[in-house]
């Protein structure tokens, strides 16, 4: 199994960096995001992409995101 690592942010300017960086490093992704259909992340075709919608005012939602991640960005 990849290790995965949480963006939290994915959608930013920073954040959407930040994951396609990631991506090309060959890390597996999962994009926090308010939005699941946001173009800043339906346009990145990649299988190691993960596309999770929460809030982060959810303490579950963001504990369930966290959930077997070997790290965290959040930007």
């Amino acid at each position: 199994m990849k290790k995965s690592i949480l963006v939290i942010g994915a959608t930013g300017k920073q954040g959407n960096a930040v994951v396609k960086q990631l991506l090309h490093e060959g890390w597996q992704v999962r994009a926090y995001t308010r939005n699941k259909q946001n173009d800043k992340l339906t346009t990145i075709k990649h299988k190691n992409l993960e596309i999770f919608e929460g809030d982060l005012g959810n303490l579950d939602s963001l504990k369930q995101a966290m959930e077997d991640q070997f790290g965290v960005y959040s930007v």
